[in-house]
């Protein structure tokens, strides 16, 4: 069960008044609002972080930046879910139309763009994501990722990052192209990636195809990993 803080009420009250901007109301995501809710509260048991969970409560704040990108990352999920599983054309048209203003919403209210078609990691944890942008990757289910300010994921020439392990993006980062990431790989602030094949368990520094690498040792390893349970 979600503690909602300050509590329930200001919650809802917060989100009816945020979906009214982008002419949806409470009503129009009740089909998609529970499981979107028992994701979230998956999600949050997992990150290590007193405004996550503490004294045995999972805590959903109202108006908490980072949260507002998981829940409205969730939220126009499950509607892009319910719009490819739909039969009928109108069904198709409504949830797709949905999707698309939480995007944007979330996008308006966070500065995080994260499109609702790419699949989150289980274990996930943004700090301060403003003018983040995950583009088209692919994130295997035991995957992890840390995301801070400013850090992009993308493709290059139509060829996409594949993610298998933990990735740790400290701010300014960004990883395009063919790249596949295994163990745990840290990147520096500023670091750039583009096309460098596999890379495991290391520190980057720098931007391609100037890097510098440097191995993690396992204390280093916890040490970075303290974000996430």
């Amino acid at each position: 069960m979600i503690t909602f803080i300050p509590n329930k009420e200001t919650f809802f009250n917060f989100l009816q008044k945020r979906l009214e901007t982008v002419d949806l109301k409470l009503d129009d995501i009740k089909n998609i609002l529970e499981p979107c809710l028992d994701l979230i509260y998956a999600r949050f048991n997992k990150i290590n972080n007193k405004y996550y969970y503490e004294n045995n409560k999972t805590l959903l704040h109202t108006g908490h930046n980072s949260q507002m990108v998981l829940f409205f990352y969730e939220l126009s999920r499950q509607s892009y879910i319910k719009y490819m599983e739909s039969v009928s054309l109108e069904e198709k048209e409504l949830y797709k139309l949905i999707a698309d203003k939480l995007y944007y919403l979330k996008i308006a209210d966070t500065g995080c763009n994260i499109i609702y078609s790419i699949y989150l990691p289980d274990n996930f944890f943004c700090d301060h994501p403003i003018s983040s942008v995950i583009g088209r990757a692919i994130f295997t289910k035991n995957s992890s990722l840390v995301l801070s300010n400013n850090c992009s994921i993308g493709n290059n020439k139509n060829i996409y990052p594949h993610i298998k392990g933990s990735l740790l993006m400290f701010p300014n980062s960004t990883l395009v192209g063919n790249v596949k990431i295994e163990g745990m790989v840290v990147l520096s602030n500023g670091c750039y990636i583009k096309d460098e094949g596999t890379i495991r368990d290391k520190l980057v520094f720098g931007r391609s195809p100037n890097l510098i690498f440097k191995d993690l040792s396992e204390d280093k390893k916890k040490e970075y990993n303290k974000f996430l349970c």
